[in-house]
């Protein structure tokens, strides 16, 4: 039987709000911000191989994990009815895996990418100026859309969870923070930034496209 464990912070989500604290950035006149570092190799090794097989195996329901808001209750919802069933293929060897909707949805974001899975035209998002930004999804995508070539390095370089992330993702930091309105919290673990700008260069169309896109609609 091999099974992925629905953490109790999914429960929550569904019951309440449906808004995780960890993915918001509230604004806060004082505001702080911080990012911490997971060393759990072999967990978040099993994690990266199963978000590869689940976007090569299941493509459809991987997309349908995506098509929703991160941290949301409709998240959370598509995230049960997605992995209730007790056997799940893709973790291979794995009896069981306990994680985080977030890591979970960023290694099948990271997955597609890599997979070069085609997105539907409708799951294709804008890049919001940073006074627009309201959670990490959309920091990333401000960030992704001027620094593809950096984010595609981070990716192809480093592991999910390793030491050599950590100091990718810190490096990155100073030109993401302009993506951060002013005042804003943060505080993420490097993992979870990495997935969602993974989930970023997925979801973000490359300004060549979105200039094209742009011109054609103007038409």
């Amino acid at each position: 039987m091999r099974s992925i464990l629905i953490k109790s912070l999914v429960a929550a989500a569904v019951a309440c709000t449906g808004q995780a604290a960890s993915a918001q950035l509230p604004s806060s006149r004082s505001g702080s911000s911080s990012m911490t570092y997971l060393s759990d190799q072999e967990g978040m090794a099993a994690l990266a191989v199963f978000g590869r097989c689940y976007a090569k195996e299941e493509p459809e329901k991987a997309l349908r994990l995506l098509a929703t808001e991160p941290s949301s209750r409709g998240e959370a919802q598509t995230y049960i009815a997605l992995f209730k069933k007790s056997d799940e293929y893709c973790l291979g060897d794995v009896s069981s895996m306990s994680a985080d909707l977030a890591l979970v949805r960023g290694a099948i974001a990271e997955g597609l990418f890599k997979a070069n899975v085609p997105l539907p035209p409708a799951m294709v998002l804008p890049a919001p100026a940073p006074a627009e930004v309201r959670n990490l999804a959309g920091a990333a995508r401000c960030y992704a859309a001027a620094h593809r070539e950096e984010v595609g390095k981070l990716i192809a370089s480093t592991k999910p969870g390793s030491k050599a992330e950590y100091e990718a993702v810190s490096a990155l930091m100073p030109d993401f923070f302009k993506c951060v309105p002013e005042g804003a919290k943060f505080s993420f673990g490097a993992t979870v930034i990495r997935f969602r700008l993974a989930e970023a260069l997925l979801r973000t169309a490359p300004p060549a496209a979105a200039a094209a896109s742009a011109a054609a609609g103007a038409k």
